[in-house]
């Protein structure tokens, strides 16, 4: 998994644009008391979502476990944990998601920006790195 480069790619663009690396580490908005940028440009990515997915994965296997045993108790709370994780897990593309699509909005209404035009595809030398 590679989301920190993602995080590196965004944080370039915003550079481009004249956002400090600062500003999106500390983004709340006194005003809309709102984060400006939702991503935690502090950590390393990768290895938080790879804690919170291996966590997630315990507690499958605890849920399974007790699920064997007859426990509902252990494995209702074990459920409980598998969904807190995944919440954080989602939580995480989520703000991914929101920051990308600023910072796509960004680069579209900069000025002299190229439009896309009609039915256009990444040029194929590109595949490659699918």
């Amino acid at each position: 998994m590679n989301i920190n480069a993602v995080r590196d790619i965004v944080l370039s663009i915003a550079k481009k644009h004249g956002i400090k690396e600062q500003d999106m580490f500390d983004s709340w908005n006194q005003e809309t008391e709102l984060l400006d940028w939702k991503m935690d440009y502090k950590i390393d990515i990768d290895a938080s979502l790879k804690t919170d997915f291996q966590s997630f994965l315990s507690y499958i296997d605890i849920c399974k476990e007790a699920e064997r045993r007859g426990d509902s108790l252990a494995m209702r709370a074990a459920l409980i944990s598998v969904r807190i994780y995944a919440m954080n897990i989602s939580s995480s593309f989520d703000a991914l998601a929101e920051d990308l699509e600023k910072i796509i909005a960004m680069e579209r209404d900069a000025l002299g920006s190229l439009k896309f035009p009609d039915n256009y595809e990444i040029p194929s030398h590109y595949n490659e790195l699918k």
